[in-house]
């Protein structure tokens, strides 16, 4: 998940934002960060900000599109459920046209991901179990 405030030139990446696999359900470890965000928004009532999402490669380009905004509406429907105002957020899904990136901060998080690689249906399947699957596919 990623966030675009007006004044700046790159997205900001709110990392630890997670979904139940092959589905828009935030996860309870993706709180933190979403009251992060809710957080900025609330301190800053004049910023709008547009949520990005992405998928891996999984499934159709279509699906993953589909999927990718359901997942940023996901966010907005969380923010708007804080009371953040509608008109205030932006949900864009990317689908696997833009798959993330891994960081080096999410690698050390995570040990099951490797910082720098793009979540793609391959390094999915290199995950043991279901849940760290779920966390490389979001």
């Amino acid at each position: 998940m990623e966030f675009f405030l007006a004044s700046r030139v790159r997205p900001e990446a709110l990392r630890e934002v997670y979904y139940a696999f092959d589905r828009a359900d935030l996860l309870p470890e993706s709180t933190p960060a979403l009251e992060i965000l809710y957080q900025l928004l609330t301190d800053n009532p004049e910023v709008k900000i547009r949520l990005t999402a992405h998928t891996d490669r999984h499934g159709s380009a279509h699906y993953n599109q589909r999927l990718a905004q359901r997942r940023a509406e996901s966010v907005v429907r969380y923010l708007i459920g804080r009371g953040i105002a509608s008109d205030r957020l932006e949900a864009v899904g990317r689908g696997s046209a833009e798959p993330y990136c891994v960081s080096k901060r999410i690698a050390q998080a995570h040990p099951f991901l490797s910082e720098g690689t793009l979540l793609t249906r391959a390094s999915s399947l290199g995950h043991k179990t279901p849940r760290s699957r779920s966390y490389a596919t979001s």
